[in-house]
């Protein structure tokens, strides 16, 4: 299995179409077809359910997954230590010896949407079936 990750979910249509077409029901819809709005919302249902989309390129199989923009970020400062609980200037600066990634929250909550994106991806890239893995995001600092 071949994994292409895009930044979005857009992205990640446009990629699937382009390589093989993107299968929705009878139809095969390439990027051309992605011009149709009615078509495009079909596909963010689809995308929205499931996460991904397959496709074919020249006889190999391709899984298109996105994220996002942003899935992570680092913990708050207090989740190193309790002593960054309340602002203090004589603790700071905190630089842990290793920093913590948590699901980026939305509006302070977790974002289920996001939990579920990440542990697909997780599950993906470790699967033994996956042979390859090509890296569709932005090609500036925050895209890898």
């Amino acid at each position: 299995m071949n994994i292409v990750l895009t930044e979005k979910p857009d992205i990640g249509a446009k990629i699937a179409a382009a390589l093989g077409g993107i299968k929705l029901g009878n139809q095969l819809i390439t990027l051309m077809d992605l011009r149709n709005k009615s078509i495009v919302d079909k596909i963010k249902r689809l995308q929205d359910g499931q996460g991904y989309l397959d496709t074919y390129y020249k006889g190999k199989y391709f899984r298109i997954l996105w994220g996002y923009g942003h899935l992570v970020e680092y913990q708050a400062a207090k989740n190193y230590d309790s002593k960054f609980t309340k602002w203090s200037l004589e603790n700071y600066p905190c630089i842990p010896s290793k920093f913590k990634l948590t699901p980026k929250l939305t509006n302070g909550k977790s974002d289920q949407k996001i939990i579920k994106q990440l542990n697909l991806i997780k599950k993906v890239f470790t699967d033994n079936n996956t042979e390859v893995i090509y890296n569709a995001c932005d090609s500036d600092r925050e895209g890898e």
